[in-house]
Formats: structure tokens, C-alpha cells, sequence
């Protein structure tokens, strides 16, 4: 969506063809029912950082995104939690939502030398972030090179601030004593889908990301997606749902087109693919689209998931919005994963409680306060004349369940092997039932009323060619990052916009590889002004 709307307000005729039913994508929903009611729980992205990506999407179109999406600072980034309890006895370890103040929770949990740990820590991450925003993130694709040229121009250090060598393990374990802490930390390798046993430490600017803001986003999700959708439909974009693509249509040497499964052909003089690289990789666009990027092996894959969908009446110790229950032996856990490709023996578990925390004023001055403005009255729902389902806006506002029950959204990590057909249910019961046993053996019972699950073999089937990767290539070694493909393909006309093409994984990252997609497709077209017009004696082309 933010290809399209950056694109039509470029002044391109924009059509999104949506094989959903809405817009949004990962951004999606489950609907509960219970008690005679439905619940609509987020059951992709549950955070959102980096949110100055949104408003300069709006910016560019002459608005503000706070008119369109309510989103609040979050008190704290996450509570933690681990069968041994701190050094103060508190069960659970909060890490809150700036520097100073996370400082002294890791000195109350861990002590006053992890506390100042964690000082140099934050001011790592930092310079980190600071080396690499400009030249890689929000860059057209780089290459190691193009990267290593522009750090030795600001001086030797750069380079080495940058962290790329070690494994983001490695350079938690020099930094902090406690393990708790080097998991805590370690644990932003799975936000790309990889491990941080392989994952280079660049990835700790993670750290430094969620210090900048973490917003929760008033409906859900679901409404962030419905604010673009409503978005690019004010600026011109039309939108088909329900309407899937078999072939890029490729005539000449370059692209002219697409074709439907209803054998439709849509011509088109630039097509940006928005699914995941590996669907092209392997030919479900058709033979020739398979030039468009190579196909990642199977033991490059990220992650997948098994996830839970979950009204519950949890007691026991407080869930905060965000709840992670770590694993007792953290390398055993991702040697299963991505050794043996099996879930894990003791998952640790994320636990989004969506009802969660009110919100608190902090955070970047522009989102500091509860924002001003409505949710959009529709959403993700059909425009007049547009196709696609009418959509109630009360099915995608999911406000808080009823006070006997709570929304719960639980993911635990597992190895993306979706097309090898479903995991044996024996498998599965035995990793839900070892994931309440930590659950409970750490304070938390949450007595689930009705569940939903997903595992590998769904996702494999939502996103073809994946095995249900949900991240794209695993960021392992440290020229992964550049291993991603770019905006730009070898097949002219062609561009590509997802989470599994450079920058990265997460909704941000997601949100300015379509940035970098327009602005690449513009580059590679002609002037979109006519010229006035004239008689011209002979034929002369001009361009």
C-alpha cells in the first residue's frame, strides 16, 4: 500500500490486485466468537516502532497521521520473565520505555554492575542505529561494499561501531554477566526470524528502536492498515480483492502486464510484486518472473510460528501488553529450531495481551499524548466502485473483551517446514502443554476460553513457496543483510516491496522497502509531463 500510494502521487494510474478480501496483509485479524459475542484479536505485527515512517507517509500526501490513526507510548516495551526469580525476588523484569529508567530496573532486578552494563549498552545501540540508519536502512538496496565505502569516510571507527563480525550472542555475552540479560537482548534476532547464535550483533540497535517509541495503535493493528487503505484510496488508487495473479506477464524483455487466475490479462507498464521474494523465486508468477531474484535454500529460511488466537481469564502474576516467558536453556532451544527443525522441547513464548495498559504520555514529542481523531469509518472494507467486500467497521475496531475474558495473542517460535505438510498433532500437543507447564511454573495461568491455532503448515499455505517463512532469508552471518533482494529487479518494469526484500522484516522495515520501490520505479520510467503539442516535419522519436 505505501508503493501504491506513493506511486499515484507520482502521478501513475495505481491498481492494487488483493487476493484477500482486505487490504493489510500480515496485518491481519482473528475473529473470536464467545458468549454471543465476537472479539477481533491482532494475530500478526502487535507493536509498532519506528512510527516516523507513517508520518512521513502522510506528510508527503499533505496530511497527518495522527488525524487518521490514534496510537499511545507504551509504559513499558515488555515484562520478562524466567523460572528464577531476581535478585529482589520480584517475579517479573520490566524493561521500560526510556534509557534512564531501564537503567534502574536492571539495577533493582540485576544489580548495579548489569545496570551500568546496560548504560554502555543503550549507548552502543545508539551509535549503531546513528551508522547505519542513513546508509543501509533507509537506502536503496547496498551492497557490502557501497556500505564499507561510506563508513570509511566518517573514519575507521564507524566501521567497527557497527558490530558486524561478531554474532549478536557473542557480543551479549562479553557485555552482560547475567544470562537472563544476554537472552533478553538475544532475543531480537527472532524479530527477522533468525537466531541470535547466528544473527550479527548489528542487531542490537533493536534496542535502541524501541527506546525511540513503542506504540500500541488504538482498534488494533488492523486500523494502521485501514488508515493506508483509506490513504491511497484518497490519492486515486484503485484496489480489486479477491483477485489473485498467476502470471507476470513478461513480453519483449521487459514487463507489460499481469494475468488473474480468471485468465484476465491486466496490462500495466510497472508492476511492484508485494508478496514474499520466494513465491517468484520459484515460479508461481510464471517462468520468466523467475529471473526477478534467486531463490533462498531451505536452511536459509527464518522462522515460522505456532501461534494462538486466545480469549482467556489469565491470573497469576499481571501480564503487561507485552509478556515474554523465556526458556531455561535458550541455545538448546534454537539448535532444535534450526538444527534439527523441530519445535522446541521448551518454547519461550510471547504473550500480546491486547486490553492491556493504559496509555502514558511519553515518547517523541509528535505521538507523546493520546492522538486526536476518530478511527476511520470504514475499514478495509469496499469504496464505491471499487470490488471487494463491504466490511462492518465494528468488525475490525476490536475493542476490549468483556471483563471475564481477556484477548490473548501467543506466538512461539518454529522452524519453517510448512511444506513438508502438517506437524503430527502428538508434536504439537506436547508443545502447547510445555508451554503452559513454563507458563505456570513462572506465575501465569491463563485459563484459556477459546483458541485458535496456526502452525508452519497454515502459514505455508498463506504464503506459498515459503514453508512459512514469515520473515523472508534468515539474517545469519554478517553479510546477510545484504543478501535480500532490492527494490530493482534484472527484469525492467518489474519491482519488488515486501518483508522479505531489503530493508528488512517488521511493519516499519516493510513500509519503506514499498517507499523504496516507488521511488526506484520512478526513477526507471519516463517524464510522466505531456508536451505540448506541435507540428513536427519527419518522424523523429523523441524520448
Amino acid at each position: 500500500m505505501v508503493a501504491a500510494i506513493d506511486l499515484a502521487r507520482a502521478g501513475f494510474g495505481v491498481t492494487v490486485l488483493e487476493a484477500g478480501a482486505t487490504a493489510g496483509g500480515k496485518l491481519a485479524i482473528d475473529t473470536l466468537e464467545f458468549d454471543g459475542k465476537s472479539y477481533a484479536i491482532d494475530c500478526g505485527p502487535t507493536v509498532l516502532t519506528m512510527a516516523w515512517v507513517f508520518e512521513e507517509l502522510f506528510e508527503r500526501c499533505g496530511e497527518r497521521l495522527r488525524d487518521h490513526v490514534t496510537m499511545h507510548a507504551a509504559p513499558i516495551v515488555a515484562r520478562h520473565a524466567w523460572r528464577t526469580p531476581g535478585k529482589n525476588g520480584a517475579p517479573t523484569f520490566d524493561l521500560a520505555n526510556t534509557v534512564e529508567a531501564s537503567i534502574d530496573e536492571v539495577g533493582s532486578f540485576f544489580g548495579k554492575k548489569e545496570a551500568e552494563n546496560f548504560r554502555a549498552f543503550a549507548k552502543t545501540t545508539k551509535a549503531i542505529w546513528d551508522t547505519v540508519k542513513e546508509p543501509f536502512v533507509v537506502a536503496q538496496r547496498p551492497t557490502a561494499w557501497s556500505v564499507l565505502r561510506d563508513l570509511s569516510e566518517r573514519g575507521f571507527g564507524a566501521a567497527v561501531e557497527i558490530d558486524g563480525l561478531r554474532t549478536l550472542h557473542q557480543s551479549l555475552a562479553a557485555r552482560f554477566d547475567d544470562p537472563r540479560l544476554q537472552q533478553l537482548f538475544g532475543r531480537y534476532a527472532t524479530y527477522c526470524g533468525s537466531s541470535p547464535f547466528a544473527a550479527p550483533a548489528t542487531l542490537a540497535l533493536v534496542a535502541h528502536v524501541e527506546q525511540e517509541g513503542v506504540f500500541h495503535v488504538a482498534g488494533g493493528m488492523r486500523a494502521l492498515a485501514n488508515a493506508l487503505y483509506q490513504l491511497a484510496l484518497r490519492q486515486g488508487v484503485t484496489f480489486q480483492f479477491e483477485t489473485s495473479v498467476s502470471e507476470i506477464v513478461v513480453r519483449y524483455g521487459r514487463v507489460v502486464g499481469v494475468r488473474t487466475n480468471e485468465a484476465t490479462e491486466v496490462p500495466a507498464g510497472l508492476v511492484v510484486h508485494a508478496g514474499d521474494a520466494q513465491a517468484l523465486a520459484t515460479g508461481l508468477f510464471g517462468a520468466e518472473a523467475t529471473r526477478a531474484v534467486k531463490a533462498i535454500e531451505r536452511e536459509d529460511r527464518s522462522l515460522s510460528a505456532y501461534t494462538f488466537s486466545m480469549l482467556a481469564r489469565p491470573s497469576g502474576h499481571p501480564l503487561a501488553r507485552h509478556t515474554v516467558v523465556f526458556s531455561d536453556d535458550y541455545a538448546r532451544e534454537f539448535r532444535e529450531l534450526f538444527s534439527q527443525r523441530i519445535l522446541p522441547s521448551e518454547p519461550t513464548v510471547y504473550i500480546c495481551a491486547q486490553d492491556r495498559e493504559a496509555p502514558v504520555k511519553v515518547g517523541p514529542p509528535s505521538l507523546a499524548t493520546p492522538l486526536p481523531g476518530n478511527l476511520l469509518a470504514v475499514a478495509n472494507g469496499r469504496a464505491p466502485g471499487q470490488n471487494g467486500p463491504a466490511v462492518s467497521p465494528s468488525k475490525f475496531a476490536g475493542g476490549p473483551a468483556a471483563d471475564d475474558v481477556t484477548r490473548l495473542f501467543l506466538i512461539v517460535n518454529a522452524p519453517a517446514i510448512g511444506d513438508d505438510g502438517p506437524l503430527p498433532v502428538a508434536e504439537l500437543d506436547r508443545c502447547e502443554a510445555t508451554l503452559h507447564r513454563l507458563l505456570n511454573d513462572c506465575g501465569f495461568q491463563l485459563n484459556p476460553a477459546k483458541t485458535i491455532r496456526r502452525t508452519p503448515y497454515d502459514f505455508a499455505k498463506r504464503f506459498p513457496a515459503t514453508g512459512g517463512a514469515l520473515y523472508g532469508r534468515a539474517s545469519d552471518g554478517p553479510f546477510s543483510a545484504f543478501q535480500r533482494p532490492g527494490a530493482t529487479t534484472p527484469i525492467p518494469g518489474l519491482f519488488l516491496a515486501s518483508g522479505s526484500i531489503h530493508p528488512g522484516a517488521g511493519v516499519p522495515m516493510a513500509a519503506l522497502s514499498g517507499r523504496l520501490a516507488a521511488i526506484a520505479a520512478v526513477a526507471a520510467s519516463p517524464s510522466m509531463r505531456r508536451s505540448p503539442p506541435t507540428a513536427t516535419a519527419g518522424s523523429t522519436p523523441t524520448a
